[in-house]
């Protein structure tokens, strides 16, 4: 009986303690030409594919695929302003609960950070 006991809580233990990795929500902060962004970043896993949303003020944008290798990630987006219509490529790393990378827009790159909500 000990050991089933103390197995369980190994097991259960191990559970707890498991690297969620990139899955969950992800307060972001994008210093652009605007200023300062803060959307939240959704990423969901099924199937060992990844997905999600991206949103903030102006409402929430899907994003069909998210590739994932390792710690890195990439997803492209498309956004839409009264001006014009424009694809916005977030590419980054994990690091625990942080994220560091930067935002292909169309007037160069911009640099992002994010912490695990």
């Amino acid at each position: 009986m000990r050991i089933l006991i103390s197995a369980v809580l190994l097991f259960s233990s191990q559970l707890v303690l498991a690297d969620p990795g990139l899955v969950g929500s992800w307060q972001l902060r994008v210093e652009g030409r605007m200023g300062v962004q803060t959307p939240t970043l959704v990423i969901v896993e099924n199937d060992g594919q990844f997905s999600g949303k991206i949103g903030g003020e102006r409402g929430n944008l899907d994003i069909e695929t998210i590739e994932v290798e390792g710690q890195s990630f990439t997803f492209p987006f498309t956004m839409s302003t009264p001006i014009r219509e424009f694809t916005l490529i977030y590419s980054g790393t994990r690091d625990g609960d942080k994220l560091t990378g930067t935002v292909e827009a169309p007037r160069g790159p911009v640099p992002f950070t994010g912490e695990r909500k």
